[in-house]
């Protein structure tokens, strides 16, 4: 291709601009992006300090999006932990004295206590995770990790398991320190989450107002649930139809 710098010359990236990338070395497509995104939002200060004018609303609004892009996938997971699900919280009880009592024998001190099981299971999850192969190990893994450390920080020691692959495997009640283990691939070649959902949604031993996260490979089908829910897809995907949860792409850096 003839560019505006003559025949086969480079008037974009320019060797300097990709150094110390050796010349066999593939070029990172997320380093492209981000110089020639620098490049535009230079040319657009230049304009603008330079007076020449207006320009179109349309370009305008996505060079705005530009200067601010989106928060980091994991930044994404811990916020919708923060909207969904509410942190577990000690609670004082005169029904065992606090370790101090010997010190006031005539005052009564109640100890701080973590809820009893019945009141945990309120601040869990469901996770649905995709085990038929479309979904890789890497970005399993990432995901996986990303959960357990988000919901460990909110003093949520078990969710709810379900893998879907071959078969339903209903893991119940389980640690967030053995999600890394439960994860094996199954012989199924195309994601379907929905049966995995509705057996959370008739589960009788799991709150009916308990969100759910579904960590799938796509193309994945249409999930029909009145829960709040969020997807957890590779490499910022779309799904294949429309939906109001919240998706967020799990991209491995």
């Amino acid at each position: 291709l003839v560019t505006f710098a003559g025949q086969g010359a480079c008037d974009m990236l320019s060797p300097e601009h990709l150094a110390p990338l050796s010349a066999d070395a593939p070029v990172p497509r997320a380093r492209i992006d981000r110089i020639i995104v620098d490049a535009l939002l230079r040319g657009h200060q230049i304009h603008v300090e330079s007076g020449k004018g207006p320009l179109p609303a349309a370009l305008l609004d996505e060079l705005h999006g530009l200067e601010n892009p989106p928060p980091p996938w994991d930044v994404q997971l811990g916020r919708w932990f923060d909207e969904n699900i509410p942190p577990l919280e000690r609670v004082r009880t005169y029904g065992r004295p606090s370790r101090r009592q010997s010190a006031t024998p005539g005052i009564a001190r109640p100890r701080y206590i973590w809820p009893e099981f019945e009141s945990a299971v309120k601040g869990t999850l469901g996770l649905i995770v995709d085990v038929s192969g479309a979904l890789d190990t890497l970005h399993a893994t990432l995901a996986l990790g990303a959960i357990t450390t988000y919901a460990l920080s909110r003093a949520i020691p078990k969710v709810r398991l379900v893998l879907s692959g071959a078969e339903l495997i209903d893991e119940g009640m389980t640690s967030c320190d053995d999600l890394l283990q439960k994860f094996k691939l199954s012989e199924r070649a195309r994601p379907a989450m929905q049966p995995a959902v509705e057996l959370l949604d008739k589960a009788i031993d799991f709150p009916e107002d308990a969100p759910m996260l579904l960590l799938t490979g796509l193309p994945c089908d249409r999930i029909n649930t009145r829960r709040t829910h969020a997807y957890l897809v590779p490499e910022e995907g779309q799904l294949s139809y429309k939906s109001d949860a919240t998706v967020i792409g799990i991209v491995a850096d």
